[in-house]
């Protein structure tokens, strides 16, 4: 087979026709890149913590987690409150589990394994609500 009939698989985030993570993230960004490259070149030689970076990082490109972002995700269908309070009974439950397992298993009490439970529990119920929410967006 001669090279002119050989497929190519060409990125067209880029001049070249190479991908670099540079043009995937200029690409994602939708900045014209002379502004994003001085602005985020001079951004990341400050001398300041990881922290004080990416959250300044996350205010240039508008993607903070305030209440209009979240709404624009379809992310606000759950108050704060109640993530807290649904937090607290996964809690309780995962702590009865753990009681169960130790008296009637023969099982071990395990404060990380409580944790990580509830943290595991959480994270789904979120995962599966917020999916539920953007579902019912569309």
């Amino acid at each position: 087979m001669d090279k002119e009939n050989l497929d190519q698989i060409v990125w067209k985030g880029d001049p070249t026709g190479i991908f670099f993570v540079k043009s995937a993230y200029m690409s994602l960004s939708n900045q014209p890149s002379g502004y994003t490259d001085d602005v985020f070149n001079l951004l990341w030689q400050a001398k300041a913590t990881p922290k004080a970076l990416i959250t300044t990082w996350r205010i240039l490109l508008d993607r903070l987690p305030t209440s209009n972002n979240l709404i624009k995700r379809g992310m606000m269908g759950i108050s704060p409150n109640k993530v807290w309070k649904g937090m607290w009974v996964t809690i309780v439950r995962c702590i009865w589990e753990q009681r169960n397992l130790v008296v009637f298993k023969q099982g071990v009490s395990d404060a990380e394994e409580i944790f990580h439970s509830a943290q595991l529990s959480s994270w789904l119920r979120l995962k599966h609500r917020m999916f539920k929410v953007s579902r019912e967006a569309v």
